[in-house]
Parts: C-alpha cells; structure tokens; sequence
C-alpha cells in the first residue's frame, strides 16, 4: 500500500475543473468587492472633507532636495477638496450602496462556501 497521507479535499477540488457556476459566483464577487471598494473610498472621501485638514501636507524624513515633492495645491485638485461637497442625500445613498453590496458578498460568500 502507498503510504503517502491522503490530499485533504480542498486540495484535490482545486486541481480538477472548477463548477461553472462557482466560477461565475467568484466573479462576480470580484466585480462586487471593486465597486465596494470604489463606494467606501468616495464615501470616505465625502466625510473627510466634511472636516478639512488644518494644516498643509508634511512628510517627515522628506528633504527640501528630494525629487519627491508634494505641492498643496496639486494634492487638493487631485483630492478635489475645493468641489462643492455632494448633499446629504448623496452620502445617504452611498451608504445604502455600501451596505447593500456588503450583504451581496456575504451572500456570495455563503453561496460559494456551500459549493
């Protein structure tokens, strides 16, 4: 008899084909967890300048000679600190938008797990 202990079943179910539909159930948990991420980074953007930062930018370590500077202003064009902050309702919705495909991927999450 070969002595050689048995592949635990995560193992042997990786190397053989994959079931379509948990392929399909991992995709689109991927797309769904980019757009989570896409929501929660506008939405965290939106509260942060709810609140603007009182003081410039300042890197600690960052020499006045380096090739890496940040300019202040550059910094808040890119951030768009100066727009117009989005109303209430807009954060309202970005919330629900967030939670609703945070409970999306649970569900994936469940769905995949049972497979």
């Amino acid at each position: 008899m070969n002595d050689t202990p048995a592949l635990p079943r995560s193992i042997i179910a990786g190397a053989g084909p994959q079931d379509p539909n948990v392929d399909q159930l991992r995709a689109e948990r991927r797309e769904l967890a980019h757009w989570l991420r896409l929501i929660t980074a506008k939405r965290d953007l939106i509260a942060a300048r709810v609140v603007p930062p009182l003081t410039q930018l300042q890197l600690a370590g960052t020499a006045a000679t380096s090739d890496f500077m940040i300019e202040d202003g550059d910094l808040a064009g890119i951030l768009q600190l100066d727009a117009p902050l989005p109303s209430s309702d807009d954060l309202q919705f970005l919330q629900r938008c967030a939670a609703q495909t945070s409970q999306r991927i649970a569900q994936l999450d469940d769905q995949i797990q049972a497979w």
